[in-house]
């Protein structure tokens, strides 16, 4: 019995962690290097280093240790398998479409599968977790500001849970403060009984401009050590 409860928690766990290994959609990103994101709710910190809008590589900090660091190389993915659109990590396998959009991930260790569902833009609009058997299913589903930011996410358990009985559905509203016309926010807020609460904050890097000046245009607080 611990042993599934281990794997459910596994399961929500990884979904919540793929997302903040992520940028939203935004053609805007060319115009930036890099993006530091502090996590307010587990102390945490991301750096994202940027390559023609795409993300290159990742550093993941914890109380300003780095932890680990990610490797993006496009080439070499689709050079695994160009023709079933397969990528092994050795901890997941990941199915991509033809959009490149990941479909489905797969747990070496709990064979639990995480399937992904989008809409007509593109945008994630579901994530459904299932187990071996398909008794538990956890899903997500998600809701979009103009800048293709998450502002509401529904999540529910459905079937057999370990536990003796599921979580109640839940839901959750985001509000953000955008720092230009590029429509990328620099802080994001989760919204509980009418109350704000600041659960990120971004420090974004622009590519220096031909007059070779450096285009810093946000920073954080003191506390937050900037690694280059």
């Amino acid at each position: 019995m611990k042993i599934l409860s281990t794997i459910i928690l596994v399961l929500i766990s990884t979904i919540c962690f793929s997302q903040d290994l992520e940028l939203e959609k935004n053609s805007n990103w060319k115009k930036y290097k890099k993006v530091i994101e502090t996590n307010f709710k587990n102390n945490s910190k991301t750096e994202f280093f940027l390559e023609d809008g795409k993300i290159k590589n990742i550093k993941i900090f914890t109380n300003n240790l780095l932890i680990k660091t990610i490797f993006f190389n496009e080439n070499e993915m689709n050079a695994k398998d160009s023709i079933k659109n397969i990528y092994n990590d050795g901890e997941f396998i990941y199915f991509y479409n033809e959009k490149k959009q990941l479909t489905e991930k797969r747990s070496f260790e709990t064979l639990f599968l995480t399937q992904y569902f989008y809409d007509k833009n593109g945008l994630l609009k579901k994530t459904i977790g299932t187990d071996v058997k398909n008794r538990y299913r956890h899903i997500i589903e998600y809701s979009y500001d103009k800048c293709s930011n998450i502002t509401e996410e529904k999540e529910e358990e459905i079937g057999e849970s370990i536990r003796g009985y599921l979580f109640k559905p839940s839901v959750l509203n985001y509000e953000y403060k955008y720092n230009n016309k590029d429509c990328i926010w620099t802080e994001k807020h989760l919204t509980i009984y009418g109350k704000k609460k600041l659960v990120k904050k971004r420090f974004l890097k622009k590519i220096f401009d031909k007059s070779g000046n450096c285009c810093i245009t946000r920073n954080l607080k003191k506390s937050i050590k900037i690694t280059d």
